[in-house]
Formats: structure tokens, C-alpha cells, sequence
């Protein structure tokens, strides 16, 4: 999950804390200290999230609150990897490591975390300060006419929201606030609405209200759409009088994004200033993070956006990481599908990782390992796996084609035969070494050549070795030709062959001798 630039920390911390939540609920058994540990840095998480919305305001002028939050994400991004690693069904290799590793990598995550933590003072925006706030543009404003390349999902919340205003009065002003966490959708949904062909008879407004609430910028931002070119009005009663002059008679669509303002009584000013005139259908969508703010600029009940399924986080990263176009997709499925659950239904995680997927790559380094080590078939989206002076690899993951490996001096024990339409994966012996050695499946090898390489009758250290066919299996070269490039070193003291192979070859290898 490293490295994902554009997302909101407020987003980001989100799934992590429900990561976490989903590490001390899950079926890992967790050591009690390791439990203590999560809890503690679950905490910590928590009452950073409390003061987000102030840093996140501050950083748009304020290049320590900026860089504050981007120490931030990086912390975050790096709990995720690490509950990620703890929890991958890495069999008995990464078991053991993690209960030696994982409590001292999470203590050093927590004191690093509260560093960040009690850093945090010393970016908070001090009431006095507020009116010498330099002026720049918002990074994060909207528009309501941007074309998106794909929204997915979110279609029946249209619908749902487009049948509340449809039954709300024929007159009037009908004020329909959508809220959700950050980085949910509701900008995106909003934009739906804006964009619909229910009000192409609209006069359609769009209103970037952002965190620094101008009610005077606002109602000067829809009289400058609904009449362009139309002067700046520096008073309130001059603004509401044109707006008065706008609204009559006609229906007027108006989104106001990114509502923070929390003070009721300028809300409610904001309310009565869409309240202009008699004879005219008004609809207000406002899009806002808190329900208490929703609750109070609404003339209809809020909509609570819901967060997207892990099936539309799936189509969502798909999408942004191009994952069609990938040669490596069907064995890049798996780890897609868990990384769409960590998302937490948040579609700007979805966005924003699978950008980051589209040049991912992932390797693994295994080397001078000791450990016995049995690699899962869920190791297959690997792009690198190293394991240079492993002592005893027990099994290889199924689909190796596009893994580069490094096993020099690596001891392999246990080995199935996997090929594509042209090639199989049995070159990977050739320098590998063990005293026991059983290879499984061979009849997936596709050509003489390819067992010749490995060299078997070089490898003196192997006293046993297994060769095995599967009965009644369609073969790409005749047993007795594939035989003749795997013949045993003279080492072996114990050699099984299984598939009823012929015994005359046995009878020809054994004079050899």
C-alpha cells in the first residue's frame, strides 16, 4: 500500500484503523503483548484522526502542516504493509519469522507513530492567526462539468437521490445534503447528479464551498454562473436582491461541495439565502463530511452515502491499474482481490491504489534462510523471488513463468513441473542441490531440451530421487525420450519412479552402472 501521493491522510487513516480492527478481531492468534501493542497503536490512530480536518485545512498555506501529514501517510502506509505481511498465508516460512519479528517491528512502529503523534501540537491553526492566512488556490477544488474517465459503481444512490428530489415539491427550494467520510464518493456522486438528464431544463450551479466558509463568495459564485459577467456584490442585501432577480421563475440546479462550516447560525444563513423567491424550483445538493452539518442544512432527510463493496473496489482498481493489459493478471487476481478489501469502501483508496498497481512489481527475498520453506501458490504474483542460500525450500509456488529467480547454492527438496503453452518450469533445477530430490508431474515438460539442461547426473549430492508421471496424463515428450536427459547420478541410494514406466529402461540404466 506504500506510496499512494494523492490520497487524503483523513482517508488513508481509515483504513488503516479498520485494518487493525481486522487483525485484533481476526483468526491469527495473537500474542498477548502483540495485542496490547495494536491496541495502543489503534489509540494513537484515533486521536491523530481527531485533529486531521485542522491539518488538512493548514496545509494548503502551511508547508510544516504539509509535510507534518506526508509524515503521516508514509507511517500509515507502512502499518498497513506490515499487518498486510503478518497476516499473508505464507505457511510455516513466514510464521515463524513474524512471531520472532513482528513485536519488535511493532513497538518501533508505535514510538515512531507517537512521535508523529505529539508532533502534531505544534501544527494546530491558533484561532489569531486565521485572518493573515495567505491566500492560494485550493488543490482540491471541483467542478461540476468535468468529465470522469469511469465512474463505477454508485448508480443506485443516483437513482435513490434523483427519487427524493423528483418527489420533493413542485415549488420552492429542496435542500438534499449527501454525507460520507472522506474520499468516499460523494463529490463523484454529486457530479452524477449535476450531469443527469433529469435537469437538462436546469439552470445548473456549481460551488466549491471548501473548508473557509464565505457566504458572500458563494452567493457571488451563482450569480456569476446564472448571469455571466454580472458584477461582484460587496454587501449581503445587493447579493440577495440579485439572486431574488435570478430565481423567479425559473428552475435552478445548484450543488454546493465540500460544506465544513459547522457555526448553525451561519448555516442557517445559508439556508435562508437559497430561500430567495416564490415561483421557482430550487434543488440544493450539498456534499459534506459530517451528518451534524447535513442534519442542519437539509430540508429533507440526509443521504448517507454508504462505502463501496469490496466488488467495486475490485472493479475500481482493475480499471485505474489497467490490470486488462497485464501479461501477469491472472496470477495478479488474488493479491488484487485482498488489496480491494483493505480499501474499506473508501473509493479514493480504490482510485489511488490502483494507480499505484499499475508499475507495481513485488519481490521477496528468502536468502541464507534456514527455515524450512514451503512457498504457497498464492506466491505466484511475485515478481522476483530470491533465495540464495536457502537450506531447504520443501515446494515452489504452481505458476512460476514470469518469477525471476535467485537460488544459487539453494537446497531444493520437493518439485513440480508447471508449463505454459511452450515451456515448462523444470529449468529452475539446474542449480539446485540437495541429498533428496522428488520431481512431480513430469509429463508437463515440453521439450528434451529442457531437462537436459538441469544436468541431473551432475548432482552428486542427491542419495535420493523421485521421478513421477501422472497416470493417464497427456504428455508433451515420450517418457522413454524425456528419460534418456534425466539419468541419476551415481550417488543415489534410494530411486523411485512412479507412472509404470518401462522396466527395460530400468534394466539399460542399471548395466550402465
Amino acid at each position: 500500500m506504500a506510496a499512494v501521493g494523492g490520497m487524503l491522510a483523513s482517508a488513508v487513516i481509515k483504513v488503516v484503523i479498520g485494518q487493525i480492527y481486522s487483525t485484533i478481531g481476526g483468526e491469527i492468534k495473537l500474542h498477548w503483548n502483540m495485542k496490547k501493542d495494536l491496541e495502543k497503536m489503534k489509540m494513537t490512530l484515533e486521536s491523530v484522526e481527531a485533529v486531521l480536518s485542522d491539518a488538512e485545512t493548514r496545509s494548503l498555506t502551511d508547508n510544516s502542516a504539509l509535510l507534518w501529514l506526508k509524515r503521516l501517510k508514509d507511517a500509515m502506509y507502512d502499518i498497513s504493509d506490515m499487518l498486510d505481511d503478518f497476516e499473508a498465508d505464507t505457511d510455516l516460512w513466514a510464521a515463524t519469522m513474524n512471531n520472532i519479528n513482528m513485536p519488535r517491528k511493532m513497538k518501533k512502529m508505535q514510538k515512531r507513530l507517537q512521535k508523529i503523534a505529539d508532533d502534531r501540537n505544534n501544527y494546530r491553526v491558533l484561532p489569531e492567526t486565521r485572518s493573515e492566512e495567505k491566500q492560494v488556490p485550493d488543490i482540491w477544488e471541483t467542478a461540476g462539468n468535468v468529465e470522469e474517465e469511469e465512474i463505477i459503481g454508485r448508480t443506485d444512490e443516483k437513482l435513490e437521490i434523483l427519487a427524493s428530489i423528483c418527489g420533493s415539491t413542485t415549488e420552492g427550494t429542496t435542500i438534499l445534503p449527501i454525507c460520507g467520510i472522506g474520499g468516499i464518493g460523494k463529490t463523484t456522486l454529486a457530479r452524477l447528479v449535476f450531469n443527469d438528464s433529469e435537469f437538462k431544463e436546469y439552470s445548473r450551479v456549481w460551488v466549491y464551498v471548501s473548508q473557509k466558509f464565505e457566504l458572500k463568495k458563494i452567493g457571488n459564485t451563482i450569480i456569476s454562473q446564472l448571469l455571466p459577467g454580472s458584477p461582484m456584490f460587496v454587501d449581503l442585501h445587493s447579493m440577495h436582491t440579485r439572486l431574488r432577480e435570478q430565481f423567479i421563475g425559473k428552475r435552478i440546479l445548484v450543488v454546493l461541495d465540500d460544506l465544513w462550516e459547522k457555526n448553525p447560525s451561519h448555516l442557517l444563513e445559508l439556508k435562508a439565502m437559497m430561500k430567495q423567491s416564490e415561483g421557482c424550483k430550487v434543488v440544493v445538493v450539498v456534499t459534506t463530511r459530517e451528518r451534524s452539518i447535513a442534519q442542519e442544512i437539509g430540508t429533507v432527510d440526509p443521504f448517507e452515502l454508504p462505502p463501496l463493496s469490496h466488488h467495486i473496489c475490485w472493479d475500481i482498481l482493475k480499471v485505474k491499474s489497467k490490470f486488462e493489459t497485464r501479461q501477469d493478471k491472472e496470477r495478479l487476481e488474488p493479491i488484487g482481490k485482498e488489496i480491494a478489501k483493505k480499501c474499506g469502501g473508501v473509493a479514493l483508496a480504490a482510485q489511488s491504489l490502483g494507480h499505484m498497481l499499475k508499475s507495481k512489481t513485488f519481490d521477496l527475498d528468502l536468502s541464507l534462510n534456514d527455515y524450512p520453506l514451503v512457498i504457497p501458490d498464492s506466491s505466484s504474483h511475485l515478481t522476483k523471488l530470491m533465495l540464495s542460500g536457502c537450506r531447504q525450500i520443501i515446494r515452489l509456488p504452481k505458476f512460476v513463468d514470469n518469477i525471476h529467480f535467485d537460488y544459487s547454492g539453494a537446497t531444493l527438496r520437493d518439485f513440480s513441473v508447471y508449463a505454459s503453452d511452450t515451456s515448462s518450469n523444470i529449468h529452475m533445477l539446474e542449480h539446485a542441490s540437495a541429498d533428496e530430490l522428488k520431481i512431480w508431474l513430469l509429463e508437463n515438460v515440453k521439450s528434451p531440451g529442457e531437462a537436459h539442461i538441469i544436468n541431473l547426473s551432475e548432482k552428486q549430492t542427491i542419495l535420493e530421487l523421485w521421478l513421477s508421471w501422472t497416470k493417464g496424463a497427456d504428455r508433451s515428450v515420450d517418457d522413454m525420450e524425456l528419460l534418456t536427459e534425466l539419468v541419476p547420478p551415481t550417488t543415489l541410494e534410494t530411486f523411485v519412479i512412479r507412472a509404470g514406466l518401462l522396466q527395460c529402461w530400468l534394466s539399460r540404466l542399471a548395466n550402465e552402472y
